[in-house]
């Protein structure tokens, strides 16, 4: 006789998950070394010479990183997972689904609601080249194939569903135009979710968040990562 056990594990509709940023520094001048949480913005990297070591600068015209400081309002170490399968109540006007482009656009141009009709996917000098993980060529390379959000009415009420929102490390240190907030999006790093796979959100994307944060008092802001589902920047996985 044949005998099996199984455990089955539920999880609720609407759920969050906090992933603590432990913190890091890393070289940000041949003198000094900043604690930015292992976030980097479209970083140019300058190899190690006799007398200097190796170190990163991030781009200060995509708003640069600004960290987290003993004086800020905004300085929560956690990035936030969002998982959502189904909708209810004051939710109910949102849609779950994929607010990617349909098709690649490297250059991050164009009228905000048109980025598919503008795609293409040869990338301008804004993006920096870097080692790929692996380099068989010994090639370096660029920001490929990615999809932005496609921003506009076709997706203001849509949310991923699953959504990594970005730590406070992740902070803007100056201000820069919406195309390169963008491009910021795009390149952005935090510790070890890849460039590339972040995103700006939706218009429900960032309401929804608002809202569950007054709701449940919770602290969520900023830029989110990509599931192949999607991602304030916003990550997708």
């Amino acid at each position: 006789e044949f005998k099996a056990s199984f455990t089955v594990v539920q999880y609720p509709a609407m759920y969050i998950q906090a992933d603590k940023n432990p913190g890091g520094e890393y070289r940000t001048s041949p003198l000094s070394s900043s604690s930015f949480g292992y976030v980097f913005v479209n970083p140019e990297y300058t190899p190690a010479g006799r007398f200097i070591p190796a170190y990163w600068t991030n781009s200060s015209d995509l708003g640069g990183v600004h960290g987290i400081t003993s004086n800020a309002t905004n300085k929560n170490p956690n990035m936030y997972v969002i998982n959502l399968t189904a909708l209810s109540g004051n939710y109910e006007s949102y849609i779950i689904g994929d607010p990617r482009a349909l098709n690649v656009n490297n250059n991050l141009v164009g009228n905000p609601g048109q980025l598919t009709a503008v795609a293409s996917p040869t990338i301008q000098d804004w993006a920096v080249e870097a080692e790929a993980l692996y380099n068989e060529s010994n090639q370096k390379r660029r920001l490929q194939w990615y999809y932005p959000t496609q921003e506009g009415s076709s997706t203001r009420n849509m949310i991923a569903p699953k959504i990594r929102v970005a730590s406070s490390y992740g902070v803007c240190n100056n201000g820069t135009s919406t195309q390169n907030l963008r491009r910021r999006c795009a390149s952005y790093q935090e510790q070890g979710f890849p460039a590339g796979r972040w995103r700006v959100p939706t218009y429900s994307e960032v309401e929804f968040k608002a809202v569950y944060k007054r709701n449940y008092t919770i602290i969520i802001y900023k830029r989110c990562y990509i599931s192949n589902c999607s991602r304030f920047c916003q990550s997708r996985r």
